[in-house]
């Protein structure tokens, strides 16, 4: 069987924005591939993994892809193949627009250019090819208004207190994750929580037209949509309909490690801290420090590395009966790893 050659492009949105496919020579992402694909795939990166790192991948799901940093490569994070309709579905003017159509959104927002954002405190200007919170300005003096682009678009929204923020992945085998998502003060992606919740159902309902809608419109691709439940006074109320990314997600990502590692946990999270955080800089001093929480197979509890710690940000998989379990192991795997306090994105509500 012929291999097929692969690179990570999570500069998706920067590429659809600038109309430039730029093929990445590495990805930071790199290592998820190793652990959620099939050994008949190939990996292209520049990257070098190191032995230990790759012989502790087999330890848990046996061969590991091919990596290679030669030949003509597909892209993995999100297809080009219908590159106009990618960039509508992916921009944050299509979401604005269905959720206006199907009720799913919020009062008070608006899609405008940089030059034509009036100040108003306390709102957001999201550009529309931006994800992750890159390229955001919250709107709190008048000043902030320098930091916006004139010819730039923008989703300009009001800035809603957030309990929870969701995300919701269709694929096109007609299989579906719902989960919770953890982000910091800048709105950047920290984590995702997986476990059952009825209100994960209740948000997959919601979105059931929406999904509907972008598959009438031909995409026939991954579909992943960002949901958030704020407060509005007393009252917990929804935006159901924040975000479109029609490509892979680290939400989506999270739950293919739970397959691939075959976790059985009532809960298993993925989390991405700043390794500048951390005391231990290599993966063979983390995987030593962490010895006693190290995941077995089989077991309900425990943390796996799931980074080979050579980029800026490094991440864990981890399983627990329950969200509070998934805290404390994170919790007492921290203060082994760091001398600095535990990110509070990182102190879980329940």
């Amino acid at each position: 069987m012929e291999k097929v050659i692969y690179y990570l492009n999570e500069n998706y949105e920067k590429c659809l924005g600038s109309n430039t496919i730029i093929e990445k020579p590495f990805s930071i992402w790199d290592e998820l591939f190793l652990w959620i694909e099939k050994p008949e795939m190939t990996l292209k990166t520049s990257r070098k993994f190191s032995k230990d790192f790759l012989d502790y991948i087999r330890f848990y799901i046996g061969k590991v892809p091919t990596i290679s940093n030669k030949g003509e490569a597909q892209p993995w994070w999100g297809s080009y193949d219908d590159f106009d309709l990618a960039k509508e579905i992916n921009s944050k003017e299509f979401s604005y627009d269905l959720a206006q159509k199907l009720k799913l959104g919020v009062e008070g927002s608006s899609i405008l250019k940089g030059s034509a954002i009036p100040f108003k405190y306390n709102y957001i200007c999201k550009n529309i090819f931006s994800f992750s919170g890159i390229d955001t300005v919250h709107l709190k003096e008048e000043s902030d208004l320098k930091k916006l682009k004139d010819n730039v678009t923008y989703l300009f929204e009001p800035y809603l207190p957030k309990v929870f923020e969701f995300g919701h992945t269709s694929l096109s085998n007609g299989d579906s994750y719902t989960y919770e998502n953890i982000v910091d003060r800048s709105s950047q992606y920290k984590g995702s929580l997986i476990y059952e919740s009825e209100e994960f159902d209740k948000i997959e309902q919601k979105l059931a037209p929406a999904i509907d809608e972008i598959r009438a419109k031909g995409w026939n691709d991954i579909i992943q949509i960002d949901s958030l439940k704020y407060k509005s006074g007393e009252e917990d109320k929804y935006y159901y309909l924040m975000e479109i990314n029609a490509r892979k997600s680290m939400g989506l990502m999270s739950n293919l490690l739970k397959k691939s590692l075959e976790f059985h946990s009532g809960c298993n999270a993925l989390f991405i801290v700043n390794k500048k955080k951390l005391d231990q800089k290599s993966f063979e001093q983390v995987k030593e420090v962490l010895k006693d929480d190290l995941w077995q197979r089989g077991e309900r509890e425990g943390i796996v590395i799931t980074s080979d710690f050579t980029q800026p940000f490094v991440h864990f998989f981890l399983g627990a009966d329950n969200k509070k379990k998934i805290q404390y192991l994170f919790h007492r795997s921290w203060k082994k790893m760091s001398k600095q306090p535990l990110p509070i994105e990182f102190v879980i509500e329940f």
